[in-house]
């Protein structure tokens, strides 16, 4: 399998071996933007449970406040909004991901 930064800085490269190998299954383009999107809602979500674990620590020092509660359960349901969203880009990314073939080496003769 290729390395993900290959791909992400120097498509062109990985297009041009997947053309050499005669490989067209594979959208590189498709495969960019989903690792867009996945990194995207996975920092979004870090960014969720991150202020998530901040709440429920100020709830632990006593009875929690009554805004609290209601940003916890808007935290919440936005997690639960983001994460099959996410599991689904990210699944759609590896299927795709998993099928791009090395880069062949200058030497290896084309086709």
């Amino acid at each position: 399998m290729i390395d993900i930064k290959i791909l992400r800085t120097n498509p062109d490269l990985v297009r041009k071996a997947l053309h050499d190998k005669v490989t067209k299954w594979v959208d590189i383009d498709q495969v960019i933007k989903l690792d867009a999107a996945r990194i995207a809602l996975g920092q979004d979500l870090d960014v969720l449970r991150m202020r998530r674990n901040d709440i429920s620590s100020q709830m632990g020092k006593g009875k929690p406040e009554p805004h609290l509660l209601a940003e916890a359960k808007e935290i919440k349901e936005k997690i639960q909004a983001l994460e099959p969203e996410f599991e689904k880009v990210e699944t759609e990314f590896l299927a795709l991901y998993k099928k791009i073939p090395n880069i062949p080496t200058a030497d290896t003769p084309i086709g």
